[in-house]
């Protein structure tokens, strides 16, 4: 891996495309330390999906319980999310007869 590479809204984006997501939780300390980044990760995800800021050591309590974890070449501080999936009806494929 190379520093910053992979980069961390290039792999979001990667994974928003197969991903329903319902709620984003990030750290608050994302707001005040990496304000340009906060605000990207905001745009990526809309006004449709929940965003709930949560303080730096409830997200990393938090992060234990995830079912995955994807690791970027980020060095931009704070820069996690946890997404939190929904079902995405739009995306299913059913088989009608």
């Amino acid at each position: 891996m190379r520093d910053n590479l992979p980069r961390f809204l290039d792999v979001l984006e990667t994974v928003l495309e197969h991903f329903s997501v319902e709620k984003v939780v990030i750290a608050e300390e994302t707001r005040t330390v990496s304000p340009t980044m906060c605000d990207r990760i905001l745009q990526a995800f809309g006004k449709e999906v929940e965003v709930s800021m949560v303080h730096h050591r409830e997200f990393v309590e938090r992060s234990r319980g995830v079912k995955a974890a994807v690791r970027t070449g980020e060095f931009t501080a704070y820069c996690n999310v946890i997404l939190v999936s929904g079902a995405n009806a739009a995306r299913w494929h059913t088989e009608v007869k």
